[in-house]
């Protein structure tokens, strides 16, 4: 395998390993063990490595906001319309990912760089 192959392969990996845990926090969990116990093999997995870790923060972070902003103002909601809001938003929010992860994954196998939208950088 080549040098670059192997490093398309463990860019693509870590934007993959989200999908196949999606749970709250252990997505999140397993992408910052695969950057924490895997050496990149150049400059162009390490930055894929660092923007999967960020975009899962990331995600954390909104749903947290969300959560607190829609359940802090639901005092003045009924219960049954803070959940549908709450679950319109979260599937937006969802498929938004979804559509972000699959497209960083063809695009680390084509050896392209990709930069999520409205992301901390928090990782480098």
């Amino acid at each position: 395998m080549s040098f670059l192959k192997s490093a398309r392969i463990q860019a693509s990996i870590a934007y993959i390993l989200p999908l196949i845990f999606p749970l709250p926090l252990l997505s999140l969990a397993v992408v910052l063990f695969y950057r924490s116990k895997l050496r990149p093999v150049n400059t162009f997995a390490a930055e894929h490595l660092a923007e999967s870790a960020n975009a899962q923060l990331s995600l954390h972070i909104y749903i947290l906001l969300m959560a607190v902003f829609l359940f802090t103002s639901g005092l003045a909601l009924e219960a049954g319309s803070l959940l549908l809001i709450f679950a319109l938003l979260g599937l937006v929010v969802y498929t938004a990912w979804l559509v972000m992860m699959v497209s960083a994954i063809v695009l680390s196998l084509f050896g392209q760089p990709f930069r999520f939208p409205f992301n901390f950088r928090i990782f480098n």
